[in-house]
């Protein structure tokens, strides 16, 4: 507001060419905004939106509807409730606890969080490796999925439209199975 008072003054100190000069100032200025608005909107529509806010949510629904898995487990954040809205809860996620089995475990806990794994129609869910919400939590699960006597089996990358790597689908089964002797 200062600014604005400020080069008003200027202006009429200026005489008659004042206002000429305050419109040209004024365009300069809003002229320059607008460039910058142009280059943030540019680099929105070129990389999209970062994090859980990715356009890459609509191929992982089409993706999992199309699989139909007997359950969908997902371990971090900004995956479950975008599922359930854009699938009208046709697809409602179960949470992959981390750490997954902590000592102070109850057994019905224990054997809820075992029925996960042992699922072999689970469609478990994350992010990739440096879009977690949870840094670390790929890891940690894979962790956890390895010292039950389980591994994880890959079933597809999903890629937002500028071909970028956000979520990781998977099965997980028994370490030994798919493996020949």
């Amino acid at each position: 507001m200062f600014i604005g008072i400020a080069w008003a003054q200027a202006s009429l100190a200026a005489g008659r060419v004042g206002p000429w000069l305050l419109t040209l100032v004024t365009l300069a200025i809003a002229g320059s905004n607008v460039l910058a608005l142009n280059e943030y909107i540019y680099a929105f529509l070129h990389n999209g939106a970062h994090g859980t806010w990715s356009d890459a949510v609509r191929p992982l629904v089409r993706s999992l509807v199309d699989a139909r898995p007997s359950r969908v487990v997902v371990y971090d954040w900004g995956i479950s409730i975008p599922l359930e809205v854009m699938t009208k809860e046709s697809v409602v996620a179960q949470w992959g606890d981390d750490p997954m089995f902590p000592d102070s475990i109850s057994a019905e806990e224990r054997k809820f969080r075992m029925d996960k794994l042992e699922d072999p129609g689970a469609m478990w869910v994350g992010h990739t490796d440096g879009n977690e919400q949870f840094p670390g939590i790929n890891a940690r699960i894979a962790a956890s999925i390895r010292a039950t006597g389980f591994e994880k089996a890959a079933v597809s990358i999903v890629n937002d439209s500028g071909g970028r790597p956000v979520y990781q689908l998977f099965h997980v089964r028994r370490a030994h199975e798919g493996h020949e002797p």
